[in-house]
């Protein structure tokens, strides 16, 4: 009976045609690496949202006595599942990325122009940026080395591997960027000759970085930016390996690309027009003296299941600013701030918590929007405590250390992990500030 099967399938093999040249491995991969090349070479300038969802993981029994680990004991350990882990807190950002040239640059999401500063700055903490540059500089790359793994699903898999010395694959080391190698797999789908899934592992990162390794799967599709198609990420999701055990991934989704010119609006949301503007020369900034307090009221709620950092939000002042010294209205009551959220992240362990950061960044009045510099108003303890005012176990949270002190931090305590609202009228208490040193 068994004879009988092998004989049947090697009649079947030999009846069928000879494979198709044009699906040679060797020309399918040269196909890809083709297009590949025409694609940036004619890629224009465009812009996409890109939402981040972050997830920060820590061992659930960390060993003990604490002690220093090495990248290689860590290594070794992730990739035997010689530990579990449990998720820490989350946070999630939403960003307006544009590509030019192959380099990204980046601003919170909605924002007037793209922000100088690195995208790295602005995010904080661990982020990855070169999806949107199309596969690296693997096939640009005379060093890099390719290899034939298989075939499945209508697709050719491949592996590669590019060395240190000629790597554009950079990592944050103390203050530098260094090189390291990298290697992985990507494949190409057959039909299109399109490579539509590459996944990347860095080799291990250098001692001043704060990271062991870096590993990286895009998913990508194809877009229409302005008349042509081409193809672009869908999905990114980068995982690192720190130093201190702990492990964190992001799962970035990249929605609304288009092609940017310099005339554009970066804008995504669905409302109306914006008025044309007064050139800035013509709108004298509204003078504030430093110090005075006010208090906002938040106009639309917060749904913590969906806001990001990155979004804007609106508050309005609810009692209005007087000079001290002449009581002129400087900001009337329900004048409208522009506010913008420089934090979303929640905590599941004990105390239960969601930690938002919020940064003021124009008012309205008198039908001109001008800059508000203000900061959170320090907490000041009550000549008599209220009722319940403090308890024994009443949970405290602090301010991150390096948060500047122009973003208010509000930190609210529940037990609920999903469907928390901030409702509207929630009152926050700030100092106006001077002008930041030019």
């Amino acid at each position: 009976m068994r004879a009988g099967v092998i004989l049947g399938l090697a009649s079947a093999l030999l009846a069928q045609s000879p494979p198709d040249p044009a699906l040679d491995p060797a020309t399918v991969l040269a196909k890809a690496r083709g297009k590949v090349s025409d694609r940036m070479e004619n890629l224009p300038n465009y812009t996409c949202v890109e939402t981040v969802v972050r997830q920060y993981l820590k061992r659930q029994k960390p060993p003990y006595p604490l002690r220093p680990f090495s990248c290689d004991q860590l290594s070794g350990e992730k990739h035997r599942g010689g530990y579990k882990l449990e998720l820490e807190s989350t946070d999630r950002l939403r960003l307006d990325v544009k590509v030019s040239n192959g380099l990204e640059i980046g601003s919170w999401a909605g924002a007037s122009q793209f922000d100088q500063r690195s995208i790295l700055d602005l995010t904080g903490g661990p982020f990855g940026t070169g999806q949107l540059g199309q596969f690296s500089d693997m096939f640009s790359n005379e060093s890099a080395s390719f290899r034939y793994i298989g075939s499945a699903d209508g697709h050719y898999e491949y592996a590669f591997h590019v060395p240190e010395n000629t790597s554009h694959y950079l990592t944050k080391a103390g203050k530098d960027w260094v090189a390291t190698s990298y290697e992985g797999t990507f494949w190409v789908d057959l039909g299109s000759f399109d490579v539509v899934r590459l996944s990347v592992q860095s080799s291990q990162l250098s001692e001043e970085s704060t990271a062991c390794e870096a590993t990286s799967t895009t998913d990508y599709h194809n877009v229409h930016i302005g008349k042509e198609e081409f193809l672009i990420p869908r999905q990114n999701v980068l995982h690192f390996l720190m130093k201190d055990s702990r492990e964190t991934e992001n799962v970035s989704t990249y929605t609304a690309c288009h092609e940017f010119t310099s005339e554009s609006t970066v804008r995504f949301d669905a409302g109306p027009e914006p008025a044309p503007s007064v050139p800035k020369a013509l709108i004298p900034p509204l003078a504030i003296p430093a110090g005075l307090p006010f208090t906002l009221a938040l106009a639309t709620p917060i749904h913590a299941d969906t806001a990001a950092a990155g979004d804007e939000i609106r508050e309005t002042f609810s009692k209005a600013v007087l000079d001290p010294k002449s009581s002129q209205v400087l900001i009337p009551a329900k004048a409208a701030v522009h506010a913008r959220i420089v934090r979303m992240q929640y905590w599941p362990g004990a105390p239960h918590r969601f930690v938002i950061g919020v940064l003021l960044e124009t008012v309205d009045v008198g039908g001109v929007s001008s800059p508000l510099y203000a900061r959170p108003e320090p907490f000041k303890m009550p000549e008599k405590k209220p009722a319940g005012f403090a308890t024994r176990g009443t949970p405290i949270a602090l301010t991150p250390p390096n948060q500047p002190k122009n973003v208010g931090t509000f930190v609210f305590f529940t037990h609920a992990s999903h469907g928390y609202i901030v409702p509207a009228g929630f009152e926050s208490k700030w100092l106006t500030a001077p002008p930041p040193a030019q």
